[in-house]
């Protein structure tokens, strides 16, 4: 979520624009409050882009669907509250829920358990059958139309895609719905009815039970012909749901079942309602976690406290930088204001916590109570019940915090007139803010901090040696020394306009340049990759091309110069190179097909040592160019293929790269044609379905370490392989870990940890060659 633009509007019909949530295909969506009194819930309000709003044929279509989708009634689809179709913006309000969609739960938390996956399949039928029973199709059922929450899955989207069929914007060869989860006869353009809902719905079931799209990833139009002519991935679905997912996915819509079939089939399955007490038992704890501290943030954060004496304040949003730019410094130019109660951002994605890594447990809340909520719309269940006393206090909150911060503001300005030439909270020179007014900032700072503030750490990079090392946590950038338990230097603002929490945190190999990517606000986006000269106390900031989204992996060439993203994005899976004190791109490859025809999805990337070599870790294999061009180097085929999927996370050693499988740990030899080594988990770890979830390479690349957990939260690992593969040590305490890192040099782990399947205090330390602790650390705080 981030504050508005400053062309947004303010107001759409009864309800208040309070901040961007997302933007979809079709417009942008916006987290908004009725101004007639008549309710205080929250509201996702969809305004139309210009471009269908401009098509006479569309707005007929919007307010033909909008009428019966407003007829759309049923516990597990998202109410629509109200719309406008006649509008210069035609918009669409609905319910919002605070809660993460499917495919950022199963990106974050693993493929759902059966008794899950049962009630996610009731759910999801219940709801179809509500939006077919008012003459609806979907037609855009996929995991991010589908919301998680206390009350049961929630679907969202519905009653607008059909009113994009057969408009000028669609003759013109507009792409509509989503690839990998359309019917085939979506996908050659013939007719359709509900039956194509049945088979988007396998193919939803099919994802949370296993995290993969039917028919893989890659190009579209290669989807496409798969979803026509080839026959989905069941690996991996549990027996009993096999019947089922293969019947929806029959190519001949003939074949399928039809609703009624399907919701016999599953009518001893308990479904949750809102009177249940405990409502979130149908899904997995961790994902059961996120929605309990998102319904908490959105009661302590009730947007009717906003004053409306603070409407410019809280619209405005400070403006971006520019496309990169450095920033010399990064002494704290703010005062500290009194810390904001809400939700800390986990922000993963989109989404996805890089390198496969799980999401930060979720914790008391930062800011925003949509930090786990859809980018497209949702419904919200907030608490009604809220006094007229608790809005006084919130009022009287807010203003106290925007006086602190002004009044700060102004004695640092007053009391040192260099302040003038220092950077701001985002990272602008106040020069150039001067000379390209933008709209004031929010009094709610993206990086407030709350009172219960539950600090954690995301990634860990080691610098020059063993013992000097930068810690990214959800509250900033920081320096360590291995004999200190504190932070010697924070690299980042105290009251950053960016957040770095979800990020990973690279570094050249002499640590004297690392990066992370910066979000505008709780998880909504990618608003830059940050990068850091540590000795000469600099910061570049490279924006990014908006279809790189929120996604991507990132890596620093060895002298620093050059970044490199590779991602799974809009228009297809590729690597780029941009220079760093500019942020020009030198070029972006396009990922090589494997021998089926498959784009792999991209897991990491990375050089190598001599920077000669672009790496990039798929699920197919192994990607490697040259680094200098991008074009495909003589000396190395340009990809290398595994026969089974790859499924991250990666690590890079030296001339080295170690990646996961659902068995075992590969072990690249980056400069042979060889197959990788294979190093097997434990067969009981296997059994048990542990899941891979950090990895690294360190010693010289003598040990290379993993560990991982069970998507049920209840069993973990932590192992050391030698660079043969022998099993040096392991340790099977009951922890979650958030971050590992190998020493380059030595034995020892850096490693962060919370206790497994429940919520505590993360611990930070070191451990020796025998998995003790040689040295414990303050996580970063205030």
């Amino acid at each position: 979520m981030e504050p508005l633009d400053p062309d947004d509007p303010r107001e759409l019909g009864r309800y208040r624009l309070l901040r961007r949530i997302g933007e979809g295909g079709m417009g942008i969506v916006f987290l908004a409050i009725p101004t007639d009194g008549d309710g205080d819930d929250l509201a996702a309000v969809k305004a139309i882009r210009p471009e269908y709003a401009g098509d006479g044929e569309f707005r007929a279509r919007f307010t033909s669907e909008v009428d019966l989708a407003r007829r759309v009634r049923g516990p597990y689809t998202a109410r629509v509250l109200d719309a406008d179709t006649d509008s210069p913006t035609p918009w669409l309000a609905t319910e919002y829920v605070p809660g993460p969609a499917l495919h950022q739960a199963v990106r974050e938390n693993g493929p759902f358990p059966e008794k899950s996956l049962l009630a996610l399949a009731a759910g999801l039928t219940e709801a179809l059958s509500a939006i077919h029973s008012v003459g609806l199709i979907h037609r855009d059922l996929k995991p991010s139309n589908v919301l998680l929450a206390s009350r049961g899955p929630q679907v969202i989207d519905f009653g607008i895609a059909r009113a994009t069929d057969a408009t000028a914007l669609t003759r013109t060869g507009q792409t509509l719905g989503t690839p990998a989860y359309m019917s085939p006869e979506q996908a050659t353009g013939a007719d359709l009815d509900v039956r194509s809902d049945l088979f988007a719905f396998g193919g939803v079931l099919l994802f949370a039970a296993t995290g993969r799209a039917p028919f893989g990833t890659g190009d579209p139009a290669a989807l496409l012909y798969r979803v026509v002519n080839q026959p989905p991935d069941l690996n991996e679905l549990p027996e009993t749901l096999v019947p089922l997912v293969t019947a929806c996915l029959a190519k001949n819509p003939d074949d399928r079942p039809d609703l009624d079939t399907v919701t016999a089939q599953l009518i001893n399955t308990v479904l949750p309602r809102n009177e249940d007490a405990h409502a979130t038992e149908w899904l997995p704890k961790a994902i059961a976690t996120t929605i309990h501290h998102t319904l908490v943030a959105a009661t302590r954060v009730a947007p009717t406290s906003i004053p409306p004496e603070q409407d410019d304040h809280a619209d405005a949003a400070p403006a971006l930088p520019p496309a990169s730019h450095s920033v010399k410094g990064t002494e704290e130019a703010i005062t500290e204001a009194p810390a904001h109660t809400g939700p800390e951002p986990n922000s993963e994605e989109p989404g996805s916590r890089p390198n496969g890594r799980p999401a930060p447990r979720p914790q008391a809340p930062v800011q925003h109570p949509s930090a786990h909520a859809s980018m497209v719309s949702g419904p919200a269940q907030v608490d009604a019940d809220r006094s007229s006393s608790s809005k006084v206090f919130w009022s009287a909150l807010v203003a106290a915090i925007v006086s602190v911060v002004v009044v700060g503001m102004a004695l640092n300005f007053s009391a040192d007139p260099t302040t003038q030439a220092q950077p701001d909270p985002v990272g602008r020179d106040t020069n150039e803010t001067a000379r390209s007014p933008s709209p004031s900032p929010s009094p709610f700072p993206t990086n407030a901090l709350p009172r219960d503030f539950n600090p954690q750490v995301q990634d860990t990079a080691f610098l020059s040696g063993p013992d000097r090392f930068a810690v990214l946590s959800n509250a900033g950038l920081d320096v360590f020394e291995a004999d200190r338990t504190e932070p010697i230097e924070r690299l980042t603002e105290r009251l950053e306009g960016y957040h770095f929490g979800g990020s990973e945190l690279v570094s050249t190999p002499d640590g004297s340049v690392v990066a992370a990517k910066a979000l505008k606000s709780a998880g909504d986006g990618v608003a830059a990759i940050h990068v850091w000269e540590i000795d000469e106390s600099e910061r570049h900031i490279l924006e990014l091309p908006s279809e790189i989204g929120d996604g991507g992996y990132i890596a620093l060439s060895p002298d620093g110069e050059t970044l490199f993203l590779g991602g799974n994005f809009r228009g297809g899976s590729k690597v780029s190179a941009y220079r760093v004190r500019t942020g020009e791109e030198l070029y972006d490859v396009t990922i090589p097909e494997s021998e089926q025809g498959w784009s792999g999805a991209v897991h990491g990337v990375g050089t190598s040592p001599d920077g000669e070599l672009l790496i990039a870790a798929l699920s197919t294999g192994l990607a490697v160019w040259d680094a200098a061009s991008g074009e495909p180097h003589p000396s190395y085929p340009e990809l290398r293929e595994w026969p089974d999927e790859i499924t991250g996370p990666v690590a890079f050693g030296d001339g080295v790269v170690a990646t996961a499988t659902f068995e075992s740990l590969l072990l690249w030899d980056v400069r042979s044609n060889d197959e990788p080594e294979e190093f097997r988990l434990p067969a009981d770890e296997i059994e048990a379905s542990v899941r891979i979830r950090e990895v690294s390479i360190g010693d010289e690349g003598r040990r290379i370490v993993a560990a991982g957990r069970d998507t049920d939260l209840d069993h973990s690992l932590l192992i050391v392989w030698d660079a043969e593969g022998r099993v040096l040590v392991e340790d099977r305490s009951e922890r979650d870990y958030s971050s590992l890192n190998a020493s380059p040099v030595d034995d020892r782990l850096l490693i962060a940890f919370g206790p497994l399947g429940q919520e505590g205090r993360e611990a930070f330390m070191f451990l020796g060659e025998d998995l003790e602790t040689t040295q414990e650390f303050q996580i970063p705080g205030h």
